[in-house]
């Protein structure tokens, strides 16, 4: 609800800090990236004092080892009764036509969100009509940028200029 209020506030007050309301991107790493996806995704949730009438959803989303499936196969046997709960904020759960474009950048040796969970969603997503263009790293795990000194733990060089052409292909960025 937070990140769905924030994407709000960012659009009611576009024009206050000189941004163009109809280019706003949502971006995160891992459960941000999750985040980000719910601000499009989820529809069920939202703060008592949000106004409705103001699109929570991006015009494109940015991820990088995100959290796309918050139940894997073995959730299910662990969350109970509270299943239903999790599937209703869960981004592969939720996939319907119509949703910004996005971009996913994933180590193939990813351990905390495992590479398959990123290539069914993908293909769930694909399957509904919707953008999603997926780069795999090999050799990489979580923090796609790990060692690298100029970007901290989550970027590169490479991953920033796929990112610029992904944002100039939907002008986004000029």
């Amino acid at each position: 609800m937070d990140a769905k209020s924030a994407m709000r506030w960012v659009r009611k007050n576009a024009e206050k800090f000189h941004i163009d309301k109809n280019k706003i991107v949502a971006s995160g790493q891992s459960a941000g990236g999750h985040l980000a996806l719910c601000t499009a995704m989820i529809d069920d949730y939202n703060e008592k004092s949000d106004d409705l009438s103001i699109s929570c959803s991006p015009n494109a989303l940015l991820l990088f080892s995100a959290c796309v499936d918050a139940v894997e196969g073995w959730c299910d046997h662990l969350l109970g009764d509270r299943r239903t709960k999790i599937w209703s904020i869960s981004p592969f759960h939720n996939v319907r036509k119509g949703l910004p474009p996005m971009i996913e950048f994933h180590g193939v040796d990813d351990e905390q969100v495992p590479k398959w969970t990123v290539q069914f969603f993908e293909s769930e997503m694909k399957d509904k009509g919707n953008y999603f263009e997926q780069h795999m790293y090999n050799g990489r795990k979580h923090y796609l940028g790990e060692g690298n000194p100029k970007y901290s733990n989550y970027y590169d060089d490479e991953i920033l200029n796929i990112t610029d052409d992904f944002l100039r292909k939907f002008k986004l960025l000029e």
